[in-house]
């Protein structure tokens, strides 16, 4: 897979659970405490760590 397939990918999932658990970017921000930019610039350039912050947070809501 592309880098730029992976990004979709979990980008997919990611927004998958906020339907899943019906929440809203800002609903996001507040929980994971991360910006909807930063969130989007973490899935763009693979930045791993954040992107596993960003997961665990919202399955543990």
């Amino acid at each position: 897979m592309g880098e730029n397939t992976k990004k979709n990918y979990k980008l997919k999932i990611l927004r998958k659970l906020m339907l899943d658990k019906d929440l809203l970017w800002k609903d996001v921000e507040r929980i994971t405490g991360f910006t909807r930019q930063n969130i989007d610039y973490a899935f763009k350039n693979n930045y791993q760590k954040t992107i596993d912050k960003v997961f665990e947070k919202i399955q543990s809501v």
